[in-house]
């Protein structure tokens, strides 16, 4: 668990450098504290459903996986917007960990066994994605507001 709030303060602070306006980086910060309490609470839930036997040792120790899997992505982005010059830049560090995102849905899709799982993961994955998304439309404003200039 404390591997993905780690994540979750490394993204906040890579995806901040590269909103210019202040009004950006609340969208973009707010954002990303929605990332880290949807991954926690996550977190929290499929652990304690595991240890409860509601979920098989497998699926525990493929969700697990999968969040350090989101979490190195999450790493990896933050040094791709750290090198990024632009909020286009930026959008497409993003966009690997939205890929990163898609890839892991889709394989816990298959390979999780419990129902309460798999639906489980499959809803904070989307949640996941959708928020990424909604950083990358606010970076994609700064880079019209920045082209506009």
């Amino acid at each position: 668990m404390r591997s993905i709030a780690i994540m979750c303060a490394v993204l906040v602070t890579a995806m901040l450098t590269g909103c210019p306006s202040s009004a950006n980086r609340q969208q973009v910060a707010q954002a990303v504290d929605n990332i880290s309490i949807i991954l926690v609470g996550f977190e929290n839930a499929e652990v304690a459903a595991h240890d409860a036997k509601l979920i098989p040792d497998d699926d525990h120790t493929f969700i697990q996986h999968s969040m350090l899997t989101l979490g190195q992505a999450g790493k990896a982005a933050d040094v791709c917007i750290k090198n990024s010059a632009t909020p286009q830049g930026d959008v497409s560090c993003i966009d690997t960990v939205v890929t990163t995102v898609d890839q892991i849905n889709a394989t816990g899709g298959t390979y999780l066994k419990s129902a309460k799982a798999k639906s489980d993961f499959q809803i904070a994955m989307s949640s996941v994605k959708t928020v990424l998304v909604s950083i990358e439309a606010v970076l994609g404003q700064t880079s019209v507001q920045v082209a506009g200039r």
